[in-house]
């Protein structure tokens, strides 16, 4: 393989792997050439991301949900396993959760209840969390959802599916149908109602300065969501401005 060649892919290698912005490129030297190469792009408030008001910012249930991690910055995606999208942003999430610094970040996934079937979803999110097995189910809902068409949202089917990847039946009843799983499906549509949310995946990071909500909606690409929440965090690590 010539030195050409190699230059070549090089080059498009860079190019696919930045996210593209047609009035912001630099220059590089390849092989003697001068070519423009994407840079990151600047990220705006308004666009990529919007700051929370202070009204929302001052509702009860917010405040409850900022105080349980006093002093770290707190990043929380808001999804169902209902969710086509959701399903995709998941697995990206947890992988950039896994990197972060937990003393300084609390990272969370709220599951809303904007229908009755999603409340039922939201039920067995909780569920998941409580036994501990995220990382065998999650994917497994998402799939049985919407690759298998499995209508997930009725409790037997939950429950018949648990206990195909082996939770025992009446472990599954008791904490799908728990004090505990009930309260937080409850308090995360009460915060979901405070942020005035109506639509997901939507990623809300609360500082100690400011809040701010970002989407996919707004930044077109996964990557440069990615790199807004990183942007959102940072900022409010650091100061107030």
């Amino acid at each position: 393989m010539n030195k050409k060649y190699i230059n070549y892919l090089v080059l498009l290698f860079c190019m696919c792997s930045a996210i593209s912005s047609a009035d912001t490129t630099t220059a590089v030297a390849i092989s003697g050439q001068i070519i423009d190469v994407p840079k990151a792009p600047q990220i705006l408030a308004g666009i990529h991301y919007k700051k929370l008001s202070k009204k929302i910012c001052s509702n009860q249930n917010i405040k409850q949900f900022v105080s349980r991690s006093t002093g770290q910055v707190q990043v929380a995606m808001f999804f169902s396993y209902g969710c086509s999208v959701c399903r995709h942003l998941n697995k990206p999430f947890d992988e950039w959760a896994s990197k972060q610094n937990k003393n300084a970040i609390s990272i969370s996934k709220l599951p809303v209840s904007f229908n009755r079937g999603w409340d039922m979803l939201a039920k067995a999110f909780f569920t998941v969390q409580d036994l501990r097995k995220s990382a065998l189910l999650d994917e497994i809902i998402f799939s049985g959802i919407h690759d298998k068409a499995m209508p997930l949202w009725a409790e037997n089917k939950l429950e018949d599916l648990f206990f195909e990847n082996g939770i025992d039946r009446a472990l599954f009843k008791s904490t799908f149908n728990s004090f505990n799983v009930n309260t937080q499906v409850k308090l995360v549509n009460d915060l979901s109602l405070a942020f005035e949310l109506s639509s997901i995946p939507n990623i809300v990071i609360v500082g100690p300065y400011n809040a701010y909500i970002t989407n996919l909606a707004m930044t077109q690409d996964p990557r440069l969501l990615f790199m807004v929440i990183n942007h959102l965090v940072t900022k409010e690590l650091k100061s107030p401005n």
